[in-house]
């Protein structure tokens, strides 16, 4: 009798400890895909915008997410961007917008992101990140982009 109850004591244990790793796993699998961009989603109409700088219109395949959304909304936008670290130019907007910021790990050239809620990046090169940043989009065609290099500071235009 006693080894019954300890039998069902250690399956139903067993059933718990099983259902909580599963779940965990369900949960990485969704966040995965919530941090994929959306060139990822197939069949989905991609929202785009452009990027002028330097005179070249650049294409950007933008995330469809809530700061993309609002980002939107500050269109036309022409801007001073200044450089960082050799790899990006940013800007702090006067508004914030809202994040869902992740570690993307790699960043790529082309990549257009937000840093906290309020600092738009577009990144020309690529390296490793311990930062955190909520995907607003990509580039489509980043032929050229290097050019955006050469200088310390640059005049972008983002419109619909």
């Amino acid at each position: 009798m006693i080894q019954d109850i300890f039998k069902s004591f250690i399956v139903l244990g067993s059933c718990f400890l099983l259902s909580g790793c599963m779940q965990n796993q369900v949960n990485q699998d969704l966040n995965v895909e919530e941090n994929q961009p959306e060139e990822f989603n197939e069949g989905v109409e991609q929202m785009m915008i452009t990027a002028t700088i330097n005179e070249i219109e650049y294409e950007i395949i933008l995330e469809d997410n809530n700061t993309t959304r609002a980002f939107i909304d500050l269109l036309p936008l022409t801007i001073q961007m200044d450089d960082l670290n050799n790899n990006e130019k940013y800007f702090y907007l006067d508004a914030a917008l809202p994040s869902d910021s992740y570690n993307p790990e790699t960043i790529q050239p082309g990549d257009f992101m937000l840093y906290g809620n309020n600092c738009i990046v577009l990144f020309y090169k690529s390296f490793q990140s311990n930062f955190s940043y909520t995907k607003l989009g990509t580039i489509k065609n980043t032929d050229g982009l290097q050019v955006i290099a050469a200088s310390t500071s640059i005049e972008v235009t983002f419109a619909k």
